[in-house]
C-alpha cells in the first residue's frame, strides 16, 4: 500500500509541476540507516545505468506531457529513482532487521532489472505512437554487453606456453624491474 501511494505521489508530483528545493534538515544517520540508504542508492543507479537509453526516451516524452522543457531523473514518476523512494517507503512500516531489508533491496533491483526494460519499451513505444515525440531517438546508442573472453584451445595453450618457456628460462632482466 505504502509503495503504490509513493508511486501515485510522484505522478501527483509531476502533474503540479516543479517546485523549488526545500530546506533539507541534515541528520546523523545511525549505521543500520546508512546501509539501507546506501543499498537504496545502490539499486536506483543501477537501474539508472542501465536503462539509461529507455529512460532518457521516456523522461523526454513524459517531459512533453507534463508541458516542461526538460524533466529531471528524479521526476520520473517511473523512473528507478520514484522506485527507490517507493521502496523506501514500503518499508519504513515493516519491521525487519537491516540485513533483511538489504537483502529485499538487492531483490528487487534484481527482479526491477527484468521487469522494468520491457516496461519502459512499452511506454515509449505507445507514446510514441500517440504521436509524443514519434520520430524520437536516443541520442547515445545502448551499450552492448561486454564480450565474454573464448576459453583458449589446448593448442593454443601450448602455443602460448611454449613461446612463453624460453622468456622465462632467461631468467628477468634488469629493465622488468622498473
Amino acid at each position: 500500500e505504502a509503495f503504490e501511494s509513493s508511486i501515485v505521489s510522484a505522478f501527483q508530483r509531476l502533474r503540479r509541476g516543479p517546485t523549488p528545493p526545500a530546506a533539507r534538515e541534515l541528520n546523523l544517520l545511525s549505521d543500520d540507516d546508512l546501509e539501507e540508504q546506501l543499498a537504496s542508492e545502490q539499486m536506483v543507479e543501477s537501474l539508472s545505468r542501465r536503462y539509461a537509453v529507455s529512460l532518457e526516451m521516456l523522461e523526454q516524452r513524459i517531459a512533453v506531457l507534463a508541458d516542461r522543457m526538460a524533466l529531471a531523473a528524479g521526476d520520473n514518476p517511473i523512473g528507478p529513482v520514484a522506485l527507490g523512494q517507493a521502496m523506501r517507503d514500503a518499508l519504513a512500516t515493516a519491521e525487519l532487521t537491516t540485513s533483511v531489508r538489504i537483502a529485499l533491496y538487492k531483490f528487487t533491483e534484481r527482479e526491477l532489472g527484468t521487469a522494468v526494460a520491457p516496461l519502459y519499451d512499452r511506454i515509449n513505444a505507445r507514446l510514441g505512437e500517440s504521436g509524443i515525440l514519434p520520430r524520437l531517438l536516443p541520442s547515445a546508442p545502448a551499450a552492448d554487453p561486454p564480450a565474454v573472453a573464448a576459453e583458449p584451445t589446448p593448442a593454443a595453450r601450448d602455443t602460448s606456453f611454449a613461446e612463453a618457456a624460453p622468456a622465462a628460462a632467461e631468467g628477468p632482466s634488469d629493465h622488468a624491474l622498473f
